[in-house]
Order: C-alpha cells, then sequence, then structure tokens
C-alpha cells in the first residue's frame, strides 16, 4: 500500500492511499484504531479509489507506516459486531414475515426480544 499523499491540517495529518478494493467504513475504522490507537485516529474517508486516514500529526512514523498494511488486508465482508448483530436481527425479522395467525409462542417471543433489545432492555 503506497501513500500518495500527505496533507497537514491544523493537528493532524491526512495520508491518504489509493485502493480499488470494496471498503467496509466502520469494520476498517475499527481495524485502524486497534493498529494505531484510538487517541492517534481522528477518522477515515472513503472516496472511491482512495482511503483518505486522519492522524495526529505527532505520530511516529513507526505508528504511520502500521496503516498501510490494514488497509491492505482489510476484507470487507468481514462485520463490525454491531454489523454482525444487525445481521442477525434481520434475519429474525425475516422469518417472522408472515401472516399473525401462523405464528408460533417461539415467534412472539423472538419478537419481545427484538422490541426489547431496541428500547435498551438486555434480554
Amino acid at each position: 500500500m503506497t501513500i500518495t499523499d500527505e496533507i497537514p491540517i491544523q493537528d493532524t495529518i491526512e495520508v491518504v492511499f489509493e485502493t480499488d478494493q470494496p471498503v467496509n467504513h466502520p469494520l476498517l475504522q475499527q481495524e485502524l484504531n486497534a493498529a494505531v490507537g484510538e487517541d492517534v485516529l481522528a477518522g477515515v474517508c472513503i472516496e472511491p479509489g482512495k482511503v483518505r486516514v486522519i492522524v495526529d500529526a505527532a505520530i511516529s512514523e513507526e505508528i504511520r507506516d502500521r496503516i498501510g498494511p490494514v488497509i491492505a488486508a482489510h476484507d470487507a465482508n468481514g462485520l463490525t459486531a454491531a454489523q454482525q448483530a444487525a445481521a442477525e436481527r434481520q434475519q429474525l425479522v425475516e422469518t417472522l414475515d408472515k401472516p399473525w395467525d401462523a405464528w408460533i409462542e417461539a415467534d412472539k417471543d423472538t419478537l419481545l426480544r427484538i422490541l426489547a433489545g431496541q428500547i435498551g432492555l438486555g434480554v
């Protein structure tokens, strides 16, 4: 992964990488946070063919050099925990897409668990 540009912005720098791979923005943000630290990473912007990573201008070269390999290894098909939970909820909702008289007791329990989760009740 090659840095194509570095743009200073106040106390941050924007490191620009070219990529022809699809990007799962939340997952890449999570991966970069793990690699360089949440206190270093200010943001990630995705554009067609580019990933812009905004980091603290005071980072070491060693930390900055971790960014490219993370982007190169990124698999857009992966999911964050939140994305996985949303996908699982969607699958549950799809199982409930049937007439009310076809519902069984387990379907009603599933609906109640989904609704409880949406209002913040731990179930």
